[in-house]
């Protein structure tokens, strides 16, 4: 009986969130203004590490950009790239791309960014990653929603390439999922995710943060800017645009797949943010009570109808939620695929969280 009740109430407090995240998604409105008036100046930054596959097509989607080069400069900072990274870059002939690298006793992506952002001349800072390709009207509509809303933080839409085999397709529905969540929540004021490879920020409002980003930490510089800003009340907005979106890369093998999301996962231990910690608790422990009742159904076959109907509804209004999002993000789905990724979603969901807790891992080649 007591364990009935605990499903329940974690059912309930489970569809009350996602709910919420279709509620909140439902009140974005779907911007599509690309009118600008070109006064403002913008600084990309971009820390990278090992990128030579990536480089060139980075910077060429960047070199079609329709905001005047007047107005935007890129900044690369290189982490101690072993591959042909740096050689790339120097080859490259952009007039408004800067270039450069951490000394030795400089290391780590915050670190990078913190360098770039000291010598960034734009009002507002927009961070990116190396493996990242946008479309060419991606800087007119960032810079034409913050002209209009004026926010101290914009939080815009990141999604992989859709690729065949398992993997691909499991980090894209799960990635996808992510999204529709940062969305929903930010949209309702409560803002619990974000993504360095698309996050836009006025270069003052990280000035006045002492150690905005925890720069002690190997990890995390945008989920710790993103605390910093909602502790000191900060507008933060979610800009939802197909336009705005940018496409990055899956990973091509489970275990960097598992060291990305133990990576995303361990932001976690060093902060204290209420809505992040309970929203992750409850999705935690929903999907654990999934996993442990199945396990138990071997020996308490009478589980088995309510553990089928949670399952079945589960599945049911996260597509509905991820439906919303693929829409802004001009995607298909497939119910069946999902449906059948679901099952292993449950799973990882319920693991990672332990392995974030109790394992390092590793980001380009460097132990963390």
């Amino acid at each position: 009986m007591l364990l009935s009740t605990i499903f329940i109430i974690l059912g309930i407090a489970y569809f009350s969130l996602i709910f919420l995240f279709i509620f909140g998604w439902l009140r974005l409105d779907y911007y599509a203004d690309t009118l600008v008036s070109t006064t403002t100046r913008i600084s990309i930054i971009i820390a990278v590490r090992n990128e030579e596959k990536n480089i060139k097509q980075l910077l060429n989607s960047l070199s079609i950009q329709t905001y005047p080069k007047d107005f935007f400069e890129i900044i690369i900072i290189n982490d101690h790239s072993s591959d042909k990274t740096l050689e790339i870059l120097e080859n490259v002939r952009l007039e408004n791309l800067k270039i450069i690298e951490l000394n030795d006793s400089e290391i780590g992506k915050k670190t990078a960014i913190d360098k770039g952002i000291s010598v960034a001349s734009g009002e507002i800072i927009i961070t990116t990653d190396g493996d990242c390709t946008f479309g060419e009207n991606w800087l007119t509509t960032i810079v034409s929603f913050y002209e209009k809303e004026k926010p101290d933080m914009m939080i815009a839409p990141v999604t992989f390439e859709k690729k065949f085999g398992f993997l691909n397709q499991f980090q894209f529905y799960d990635f996808m999922a992510l999204q529709a969540s940062t969305a929903g929540a930010c949209s309702i004021n409560i803002p619990i995710m974000n993504n360095g490879a698309n996050l836009i920020y006025k270069k003052q409002a990280y000035l006045d943060l002492q150690n905005a980003t925890k720069k002690e930490l190997a990890s995390g510089d945008d989920m710790f800017l993103l605390i910093n800003l909602k502790k000191n009340k900060k507008q933060i907005r979610y800009l939802n645009s197909f336009d705005a979106l940018v496409t990055t890369k899956s990973e091509h093998s489970i275990p960097k797949f598992i060291h990305q999301r133990i990576r995303w996962a361990g932001k976690n231990k060093n902060h204290a943010d209420v809505h992040i910690l309970t929203i992750g608790l409850i999705v935690f422990l929903f999907n654990l009570s999934l996993l442990s009742t199945a396990i138990l159904a071997y020996w308490l076959p009478n589980v088995l109808f309510p553990l089928a109907l949670l399952f079945i509804t589960k599945t049911i209004i996260e597509y509905i939620l991820i439906s919303l999002a693929a829409a802004t993000f001009r995607k298909k789905l497939n119910i069946y695929v999902f449906f059948f990724f679901q099952v292993f979603h449950i799973i990882y969901t319920s693991i990672i969280p332990f392995l974030s807790v109790f394992s390092t891992y590793k980001w380009k080649g460097r132990r963390i």
